[in-house]
């Protein structure tokens, strides 16, 4: 919310399923990922992402709710 009060286009994904599909067809400035997602691991993701040459220099914001000792 706080994103599109300032202006950005906000697209979401819900818990990962067809991030690439979306990256794809939306071509966003940035990719924002949570690590611990539902149904999908966002370190997987990020691999994912950086592993096809289309998306490789998309940058990537990673973050968590995970408690500092819990981080994988």
């Amino acid at each position: 919310m706080i994103l599109k009060e300032h202006g950005y286009d906000v697209t979401t994904v819900p818990g990962g399923e067809g991030l690439l599909q979306r990256v794809e067809s939306d071509r966003p400035d940035l990719c924002w990922l949570d690590i611990m997602m539902p149904k999908v691991d966002g370190l997987q993701l990020l691999e994912r992402l950086k592993s096809d040459d289309r998306f490789k220099d998309l940058p990537v914001l990673m973050v968590s709710s995970m408690p500092p000792e819990e981080e994988p």
